[in-house]
């Protein structure tokens, strides 16, 4: 029987079969139980299958809308409310000014004030190792006219050339004033400015507005004295691989157009990596997970920093569709082994030590699964490993995701996948333990991500899952039994959870945790609106706001954790996915680094 759905096309690649078996029988997967007989391994047979098919070309494919296509559709989709139609006007009218320093005629009233757009004096507020260093303004009660205002502007312009991009987060139309609050990003060079302005306007003139005052609520200036921490290498290191430019370096977009839908080619992309030593050298290694009918990847470094593609020669290039990946030691060998997660099956495989992977077994019980993480929960010296299930998968339908079903509530998503412990017996047997350890409980969220840390120091590891569309859990170990806590300890964080990592950010000896989730101006604008979901329940309205403020820096205290205001700028770091605690100058002080961005619309004014 074929599991997987995959279109040849790719030279040499392998696709994965499952073995039918009848009754009982494992089919050379060796059963292992404990002595009470309690366990038996959960993982079937699985056999691989090469095929030798020519490369795959992506051909040149136009994006463009056609005449019919959905610019006005997507023009005529937001809402027909005048503070959304003032709000456009006024964002557009607050980017000409900073952009270009020029204002129209009529864009200011007669009494118009506005604080400077450049402050005049500003002091170190935080320096680093690397030299990178905060400064803010020097408190001014100073106000300018209009023609003083745009001096001022023109400065800050000359100041930050490289770029400006203007996100509008609230408005408020009351009576004949318009309300507005927006964050401005500067950018020059070595140099960063975050403003946050507080407008007022005229709108008594109807639909032309007339700015009355602006008023700068923060200013942040970030500057680096040092040279670049980073460089992006990617071309460097992997430009001389055969299928880089073909593979790597087009676009999902431009695939999901060349392959057909039967090979799962997901639009939204979520295909992870793992890194370790595959081959024993001490040099890190990379497995870059894709989408169906493109093959994983397996790089391994050169002595040089290069790295060659040896994924044909470890038997690691199966075609499935695949989300997420581990490079852990499974049977305590002292080799890196892999675990997949492709959209059907998690297939585990044991390395010889020479970066050679041979499949042991796969988990079928795992619809739809996002993530991986892995830890030795229960202190036996073996490596279990943890499966966060998004959207469950139909198998009637053969649906998934969204095409499955769709979170309800949307705040508050009880419907998701449910998410899996597989206790690792020896010997490649793992068998499903969720129910039996406890994590059951709460198990029917939308799971994106799961974190591991003996947040509580009393020798067992615990373990954090940021949900999507709701609240996140966090599931104390008690000896290898885990009791739900995140409502008492303060860390439910109800949004939308895509990341989280265990750190010491101030250094006080008690775990922290950052939850990567969601910024969109767009959606706190118009969720904090009156028009916004009238006449439902407030407690809904609420979490629906909720699930646009941003990211969540929770601090470690007595009896849990505290939520930490605004977390010195890390809340609003964009469309965030995956987040870390990271130390990235050495200064012994970690940092935060988030990786953001979703898919380029139709519409390039997009305001996310």
């Amino acid at each position: 029987m074929k599991l997987f759905i995959s279109i040849p096309g790719i030279a040499g690649l392998w696709i994965i079969l499952v073995v039918p078996f009848i009754g009982c029988q494992r089919n050379d997967v060796e059963s292992v139980s404990q002595e009470d007989g309690k366990w038996h391994n959960d993982l079937v047979a699985l056999k691989v299958r090469r095929l030798e098919r020519p490369d795959r070309i992506v051909p040149s494919i136009s994006m463009s809308l056609t005449s019919s296509g959905s610019k006005e559709q997507i023009k005529d989709a937001s809402p027909n409310w005048r503070s959304e139609r003032l709000s456009k006007l006024a964002l557009d009218e607050l980017t000409a000014i900073f952009k270009s320093g020029v204002k129209r005629e009529g864009a200011f009233t007669e009494n118009f004030r506005a604080s400077p757009a450049l402050p005049d004096h500003l002091e170190m507020t935080a320096e680093t190792v690397s030299g990178i260093s905060e400064w803010r303004p020097v408190p001014d009660p100073k106000w300018l006219n209009g023609d003083q205002f745009t001096d001022s502007v023109k400065g800050l312009i000359a100041r930050f050339p490289l770029r400006t991009k203007l996100k509008l987060t609230s408005v408020r139309v009351v009576s004949e004033q318009l309300e507005t609050e927006v964050i401005a990003v500067h950018v020059g060079k070595g140099v960063q400015a975050t403003v946050k302005w507080a407008g007022v306007w005229d709108i008594s003139q109807g639909d032309r507005l007339g700015l009355v005052e602006l008023n700068m609520s923060e200013y942040v200036e970030v500057r680096s004295s040092s040279k670049l921490l980073y460089v992006d290498s990617t071309e460097e290191v992997m430009g001389n691989t055969p299928h880089f430019y073909p593979q790597v370096t087009t676009s999902i977009a431009q695939w999901a157009g060349a392959i057909t839908g039967l090979s799962d080619m997901a639009l939204t992309g979520h295909h992870g990596v793992a890194v370790g030593d595959v081959d024993g050298d001490g040099r890190e290694d990379l497995f870059v997970c894709d989408g169906g009918g493109l093959p994983n990847r397996l790089y391994r470094q050169c002595p040089d920093g290069s790295v060659e593609d040896i994924s044909r020669y470890s038997g690691v290039d199966w075609l499935e569709d695949s989300r997420a990946a581990l490079l852990i030691d499974i049977d305590n060998d002292g080799d890196q082994d892999l675990v997949v997660a492709t959209i059907a099956m998690v297939v585990f495989a044991e390395n010889d030590g020479r970066a050679r992977f041979t499949v042991r077994g796969g988990f079928a019980g795992a619809q739809y699964p996002f993530s991986l993480s892995s830890a030795d929960y229960d202190l036996d010296g073996n490596l279990d490993v943890y499966i966060c299930v998004y959207g469950e998968g139909d198998a009637d339908s053969a649906g998934r995701g969204f095409a499955s079903r769709i979170p309800v509530p949307f705040h508050d998503a009880q419907n998701g996948g449910s998410n899996v412990l597989l206790k690792n017996l020896g010997k490649f047997a793992f068998a499903d333990v969720t129910d039996d350890v406890g994590l059951q409980s709460k198990n029917n969220r939308w799971s994106f991500a799961a974190s591991w840390e003996d947040y509580d120091r009393d020798g067992d590891v615990d373990l954090y899952v940021a949900n999507d569309f709701g609240r996140n859990c966090l599931y104390k170990n008690n000896g290898g039994e885990f009791n739900e806590i995140g409502e008492g300890a303060r860390v439910e964080d109800t949004a939308a959870g895509m990341s989280v990592s265990w750190g010491d950010y101030n250094r006080d000896g008690r775990f922290d945790l950052y939850v990567g989730n969601m910024f969109s101006a767009a959606g706190r604008r118009v969720s904090i609106q009156d028009e916004f979901a009238s006449g439902r329940d407030v407690s809904a309205v609420m979490g629906l706001r909720r699930m646009a403020v941003g990211n969540t820096l929770f601090e470690g205290a007595e009896g849990g954790f505290n939520e930490v205001p605004d977390a010195g700028g890390s809340v609003m770091s964009r469309w965030a996915w995956s987040s870390g605690f990271v130390d990235i100058d050495n200064d012994g002080w970690e940092d935060i680094v988030v990786a953001n961005g979703y898919l380029t619309g139709w519409a390039l004014k997009d305001d996310l």
